[in-house]
């Protein structure tokens, strides 16, 4: 890597984020300086709840070398349920950060516990289009830049922003339900902490996981899309926030890579998404309720 370029996020890096130390390159990509570290989003248990409330209000959160912290005297903190099953929320993520030169968006990956099309073929939020080999995967980019891209040109913003993401991909990870796509309803909920093993993705792309397929989002489903384990992922629309707060532009390029503005591609799908999901658990609660 350029010594210029690795020196000045090495001094950035070691004030914000000291565990992340330079590495070598994955196999053909052309990026200036790649780093590998830990973040880890909820440092204490009691951070969980709280957190979960600011993001699915959008409200500012705090971000400090990774964790998240709630702003100003903890208010009261919604019912619902989802609550209860946000548990071992304590997890480190070891990740592969890429920085290019150019302006190019950095890029994050997580390497342990993997997070993949593979591993998670229902994940709302993987960049389809961007992916690396790494240890031996293929692992696809977190979308973690739902904010204009110029005001995430450094290292540490992006971390800064991948943490949220982490945090909010916990959440998605412990409220998962079996679901039905098709017909929007939740066909099993498991209990509290219980382990969930997905069945494993399709063969996707050219080559081997080289390239994931993007997950459909209309009718009709494959079968392996059609049914699966998915959860609630905190947010209006999805804004995986900076400490600002910021969201995306309607006019911005959608994350998904197709090249057209967000309004006009994912917009409506996530808003739809999330709809269709949090009524077909509130139905399955009440169902639930009926029968005692």
């Amino acid at each position: 890597m350029p010594q210029e370029a690795a020196d000045g996020s090495r001094d950035l890096l070691r004030a914000h984020y000291p565990g992340f130390v330079p590495v070598m390159s994955p196999p053909l990509v052309k990026a200036k300086a790649a780093w590998c570290g830990v973040v880890a989003p909820f440092d204490t248990a009691s951070d969980v709840v709280t957190i979960y409330s600011d993001l699915k209000q959008d409200r500012t959160v705090n971000v400090q070398a990774g964790h998240l912290r709630h702003i100003g005297a903890a208010g009261p903190t919604d019912q619902d349920p989802n609550i209860r099953y946000l548990v071992d929320t304590r997890i480190e993520f070891r990740l592969l950060i890429l920085e290019y030169a150019n302006g190019r968006h950095p890029e994050a990956y997580c390497v342990t516990p993997e997070i993949s099309r593979q591993r998670f073929p229902l994940h709302p939020h993987l960049r389809d289009d961007l992916s690396v080999l790494w240890e031996g995967r293929y692992l696809q980019a977190l979308c973690t830049d739902y904010a204009p891209d110029l005001l995430c040109t450094s290292v540490v913003d992006l971390l800064d922003y991948t943490a949220i993401f982490l945090a909010k991909h916990l959440i998605w990870l412990r409220t998962r339900r079996l679901v039905d796509r098709a017909q929007g309803r939740v066909i099993a909920i498991p209990e509290v902490g219980q382990e969930i093993l997905d069945v494993e993705g399709p063969y996707r792309g050219p080559e081997y996981n080289a390239q994931s397929a993007p997950l459909r989002n209309s009718f009709p489903y494959p079968f392996q899309e059609r049914y699966g384990w998915d959860g609630f992922w905190p947010g209006s629309v999805a804004p995986h926030d900076h400490a600002a707060n910021l969201r995306l532009r309607d006019d911005a390029t959608c994350c998904c890579g197709s090249g057209r503005p967000y309004s006009g591609c994912h917009k409506r799908f996530d808003m739809e998404r999330q709809r269709t999901l949090a009524k077909a658990i509130y139905r399955f609660f009440e169902e639930k309720r009926a029968k005692r």
